[in-house]
């Protein structure tokens, strides 16, 4: 009888430990949190609206165009202050002219990009690219600096990452 005891009680013990350790350490990816401040941050900041990020496990990689040096760690700095956030690529480039596409020839290329990616759909809609679907983690840098280098306003990413 003893035994059986000393098993629940090591079975009940055990059981506690890990729903302990997975809510303390967060219970999973967070990814589409960290997108969602990382949105918030971009769309409220002048100086950041032309920079959009990827979130992957963790990893942030933020793309698009800056005016100053400064703007470009500032947007750095404020993704390394968010909550589950491991690593920063930062891919922003210093231009002083930042140049938008119109929507009609932004629109056609945009689903020249997309058409690679089966699962992925884009709208344009006043310059910014809002992106949703389903995609491969190892297709997402790739996509997002495709996407960025048509000159957008922004990227609103709404990915689902696998």
């Amino acid at each position: 009888m003893k035994n059986i005891t000393h098993s629940y009680l090591v079975v009940a013990t055990a059981f506690f430990f890990i729903s302990f350790c997975n809510v303390a350490c967060g219970g999973g990816n967070n990814d589409a949190a960290i997108q969602t401040k990382i949105s918030s941050i971009t769309q409220n900041t002048a100086e950041l609206q032309s920079v959009s990020a990827s979130v992957s496990d963790g990893v942030v990689t933020l793309i698009g165009n800056c005016r100053t040096e400064e703007d470009r760690e500032r947007a750095e700095k404020a993704v390394e202050k968010i909550d589950d956030v491991k690593d920063v690529i930062n891919n922003i480039t210093i231009t002083n002219n930042v140049t938008v596409t119109s929507d009609g020839d932004l629109r056609d290329q945009v689903d020249k990009v997309v058409k690679k990616y089966k699962r992925v759909q884009a709208q344009v809609d006043n310059g910014i690219i809002t992106v949703r679907g389903n995609l491969d983690k190892d297709d997402l840098q790739q996509m997002m600096m495709d996407l960025n280098g048509l000159r957008p306003k922004r990227i609103d990413n709404q990915l689902v990452v696998e």
